[in-house]
């Protein structure tokens, strides 16, 4: 017997849903989704040459079977709207893979809710799918709700990245409105006054989507009391919008925008990042010395993560061993350039991981003469168990930025392979928003070390995370 309202039998002009019809999967990032179904009944969707007769025609026979109330019913309907129960079907699926966390069922179903530029899908992956803890499900989300056309599926997320109760939701939702109109600038601007500090990074880095004076003078006027770690980020933004470097300070843009605020042309982000002085990716030893190995110190919440493994005890010509020269740059940053207000912390790694704190340490004088002894007793030796340090570093809540330094890709520990801990960083920091700031440290000749490795793992970390990468050699 039929089940009530289901027509036995009948054949539909629709995608039989993915669970049933599609046995083996695309690779994730693939465009295979909704188009790649049954193709009964769905080639004339996608191309546009089946009629409206055809379609009566293909199901005209079982529906004189129904009760002809029924078949107009059905016929209408499925005319009409022919992905309808596809979304159903979709969304269902995705509500299941949520309620049990089977994030290969997510993915599916996203795969499937690909195509719908609506309102209801917006609604649907703002309240279920931004809350979603895996990071490859938030990536296809994100990505879904970036490429949505229709006017009101983007007001449903614009107004979440102003609007919404949870904050890790208006920050993800704030990430793709750089792509939306000037109803999403409004809640940009609205987010980038919110309590929450990562939310308002994130609508300051959107806001360099909307190449307007606007946005340009709101990113300014909000420079004057932003906190130090967020300045990160705006700055970035201002730089993006102007194609003008004029560092962090609040001071100096206003000064270049007062005269220019109404003349001022907005270049592409091409343009401006042309005009942008290009920031040196490599460094001698002699150079990077003379000026800092780590540079300036933006943030207040810091974690210096330094490798003391055995490639470390490589000579550097006429100027010691790579420790040693590493310890004095990281001695002279903890006297020099932490601030009486900064919190920070030493996390060193080899085979084992060891701290200089238990959590963050404000820099009064003496805890900094502690974190000088400590540093200047590393000595070099072991493997390199980079993921380990940056799991501690994690673990802290109050750290907001990391500044790592090594000479070599990760051999021990939990974890080893970059790919792996690339993808396990990126969902540890889906929310958190840690810069992480990376620095190759390779002078001097280490045998059987593979730099090339080493660079690909530290850069793409660091670009990652929204850091910079330094290689000194």
């Amino acid at each position: 017997m039929a089940r009530l309202g289901v027509a036995p039998k009948v054949q539909l002009p629709m995608r039989v849903p993915p669970e049933i019809s599609q046995p083996s999967r695309a690779p994730r990032g693939s465009s295979r989704g909704i188009h790649e179904g049954s193709n009964e009944g769905w080639h004339g969707q996608r191309s546009g040459r089946t009629s409206k007769l055809q379609w009566t025609r293909s199901i005209s026979s079982p529906l004189s079977r129904l009760p002809l109330q029924l078949a107009v019913v059905l016929l209408l309907l499925f005319s009409a709207n022919p992905l309808w129960a596809d979304f159903k079907s979709a969304k269902g699926m995705f509500l299941r893979g949520a309620a049990v966390g089977d994030v290969e069922t997510m993915l599916d179903a996203l795969e499937s809710l690909l195509p719908f530029d609506t309102k209801e899908n917006a609604e649907l992956l703002v309240s279920q799918g931004l809350i979603q803890e895996d990071i490859l499900v938030h990536r296809e989300v994100l990505k879904i709700l970036a490429e949505l056309k229709d006017a009101e599926a983007r007001k449903v997320v614009a107004d979440a990245c102003a609007d919404h109760k949870r904050w890790e939701v208006r920050a993800s939702a704030a990430q793709v409105c750089s792509r939306y109109g000037e109803y999403a600038f409004a809640k940009l601007s609205e987010a980038g006054k919110d309590r929450q500090w990562q939310v308002r990074a994130q609508a300051y880095r959107a806001l360099a989507g909307h190449r307007k004076r606007a946005s340009i003078d709101f990113l300014i006027k909000r420079m004057k009391n932003e906190a130090p770690r967020v300045l990160w980020d705006l700055t970035w933004a201002l730089e993006q919008l102007t194609g003008m470097s004029l560092g962090d300070q609040y001071t100096s843009w206003l000064a270049w925008w007062q005269p220019n605020s109404e003349t001022f042309q907005v270049p592409t982000r091409k343009e401006a990042e042309e005009k942008l002085p290009e920031k040196a990716e490599k460094k001698d030893v002699g150079t990077a010395v003379r000026e800092g190995l780590y540079g300036p110190i933006f943030s207040e919440r810091v974690a210096f993560l330094f490798d003391v493994s055995g490639s470390m005890s490589v000579g550097v010509e006429e100027k010691g061993s790579r420790i040693q020269i590493a310890k004095d740059e990281l001695v002279r940053v903890l006297q020099d350039q932490l601030s009486p207000s900064s919190y920070f912390n030493v996390i060193t790694f080899s085979e084992d991981v060891k701290v200089y704190s238990k959590g963050l340490q404000k820099a009064s004088k003496s805890k900094v003469r502690r974190a000088v002894k400590f540093v200047e007793a590393l000595q070099a030796g072991g493997e390199t168990n980079a993921f380990g340090a940056l799991k501690m570093a994690f673990e802290d809540k109050n750290v907001d930025t990391i500044f790592l330094l090594s000479d070599g890709q990760p051999t021990v520990g939990e974890e080893t392979i970059p790919a792996i801990i690339h993808q396990t960083v990126a969902g540890w920091n889906r929310s958190r928003k840690i810069v992480i700031n990376c620095i190759g440290f390779f002078p001097g000749s280490a045998k059987n070390q593979d730099k090339k490795q080493a660079r690909e793992f530290l850069k793409k970390l660091s670009l990652e995370n929204d850091g910079v990468y330094l290689e000194i050699y």
